[in-house]
């Protein structure tokens, strides 16, 4: 759900929708776990660009962020590394939880829960995975920072500040029930 919601928030952006936006007030960062959604969008566009080529149409949206930060060619392809890289681990982790939860559900299935019995509580390693999984964007925030230089992250960061109003005061859509 978030994933779909921040991918319509981007397509809604690039049509010109947030021309005039404003950087919420008092926000001068982002989380690291907001940068989960621009390396995914990194590689998304990325692979857009390769499709393109492959048949034989010409696709730039991979410079997307590379115009939005005003990065060099070099910061770019810093922040492609970093984006994959991150993904590589992040995806590592999400399987591993996913495969937890699942003998989970096998075990819980297996079992009949009388009327009114509380389902057993998820298993203690999801936690761990998920301090894991914060360890992990905090360190790739970290490389990026790093690999782009101080100065072209900021720029990087309060761009996306300022063209998604991202901060405490922005709210996501109600999806409806059953999302």
């Amino acid at each position: 759900m978030t994933r779909q919601w921040f991918v319509s928030a981007l397509a809604f952006a690039t049509v010109g929708a947030h021309a005039n936006a404003q950087a919420p007030k008092n926000l001068t960062s982002l989380p690291p776990s907001a940068f989960e959604h621009v390396y995914r969008h990194v590689k998304h566009l990325q692979t857009v660009d390769t499709a393109a080529a492959a048949s034989g149409r010409s696709s730039n949206l991979s410079a997307y962020y590379k115009n939005l930060g005003g990065l060099t060619q070099q910061q770019a392809d810093a922040m492609r590394t970093v984006s994959l890289a991150a993904l590589a681990e992040l995806d590592a982790l999400d399987a591993q939880a996913k495969d937890l939860i699942l003998k989970a559900r096998a075990e819980v299935r297996s079992r009949k829960l009388l009327p009114g019995q509380k389902p057993p509580d998820p298993p203690p390693q999801l936690a761990a995975l998920q301090g894991a999984r914060k360890a992990v964007l905090a360190k790739y925030r970290a490389n990026l920072v790093q690999a782009v230089g101080p100065t072209a992250f900021a720029r990087l960061e309060q761009a996306l500040i300022t063209k998604y109003k991202v901060g405490p005061q922005a709210t996501a859509p109600n999806p409806g029930p059953g999302h």
